[in-house]
């Protein structure tokens, strides 16, 4: 495929659970693809804003470099 023709999908999907203390906790569902032509897609459960912006910053690196 032409690079220029690449494309690629990224769904976040949130929700905050009650914790013990504070606020609450950030829970998410990562759903990459990293060509949208093609079926095949990595899910990952994160348990922190810090562990969702490291999985999609990881997956612009990987989209960049291909």
């Amino acid at each position: 495929m032409d690079q220029a023709e690449r494309s690629a999908v990224l769904v976040v999907r949130l929700w905050r659970e009650a914790g013990a203390v504070g606020r609450g906790v950030v829970r998410g569902r990562v759903t990459m693809t990293a060509n949208a032509g093609e079926a095949r897609s990595t899910e990952s459960a994160v348990a922190s804003a810090e562990e969702i912006l490291d999985l999609v910053r990881n997956w612009l690196d990987e989209f960049e470099s291909a």
